[in-house]
């Protein structure tokens, strides 16, 4: 049954009609209700307008105003960290294909801006600069292993932060493997020991372990 507001209802029980159909005050087509966006300020709890009608305007908005529709992006994800995260993670995981390749278009387009922020961040953050040096050499000879900071941060405190081939304590440490990686070695802890640089470089590919 057609109402006087245009609105297509049907009679539901103890004489009341309810709205299954509406029509759209953009387009004019009649569609169900299920078709606009819950709206609480009109008298149906629905927008006047369709989706699609609804989602075109905010399009048509978002190319007229790109400075406000950025701004209001970043503020909805500053103040809803939790949802964005959950909803980025989930499409990734559903569109894995699709988040390849926007990974790499992003890289191309900003190989500039990745490369002064990963070297600032290595700069920073030197323990895992290293960290992720040796774990690509490792998968590169095919050995795999990963040394994380802390527990490199855990064997120096354990070996006195010293060089344990020259003994110096006052100088930078590295991450010296003793059966090096291009012999086979493993990238794990168990198979690092703390040299200095010199002494790293003057061991070179020979097996030698300090430690004892």
């Amino acid at each position: 049954m057609i109402g006087s507001s245009g609105y297509v209802t049907s009679t539901g029980g103890a004489d009341m009609n309810i709205v299954t159909e509406k029509p759209c005050n953009a387009c004019g087509e009649v569609k169900p209700v299920s078709e606009f966006h819950k709206y609480f300020k009109t008298k149906e709890w629905r927008k006047g307008i369709c989706k699609s009608c609804d989602s075109l305007r905010a399009r048509q908005w978002q190319l007229a105003n790109p400075e406000k529709h950025l701004d209001s992006k970043r503020k909805w994800k500053s103040e809803n960290r939790d949802k964005e995260n959950a909803w980025s993670a989930a499409w990734h995981k559903l569109n894995p294909q699709s988040n390849k390749l926007a990974t790499q278009k992003y890289r191309e387009n900003n190989r500039e801006t990745l490369r002064v922020r990963l070297s600032k961040f290595y700069q920073d953050n030197p323990e895992k600069a290293v960290a992720k040096a040796n774990k690509h050499r490792a998968l590169k000879y095919g050995n795999g292993g990963k040394v994380t900071p802390q527990e490199w941060r855990e064997l120096l405190e354990r070996t006195g932060n010293k060089c344990l081939c020259c003994g110096a304590s006052d100088v930078k440490l590295t991450q010296d493997h003793v059966i090096p990686l291009c012999r086979g070695g493993m990238n794990v802890i168990d198979n690092i020991q703390p040299l200095c640089q010199v002494c790293n470089s003057t061991k070179g590919t020979k097996v030698i372990d300090y430690r004892v």
